[in-house]
């Protein structure tokens, strides 16, 4: 456990979701 994605920041009604961070670049772990 522990590599579930989630937000840095608290929900907000009236913002979109962090959707930017999914295209993190070659940072990310590819499986």
């Amino acid at each position: 456990m522990g590599n579930e994605f989630a937000q840095g920041r608290e929900w907000n009604h009236d913002a979109s979701l962090d959707w930017h961070l999914l295209d993190g670049g070659d940072n990310w772990h590819h499986g």
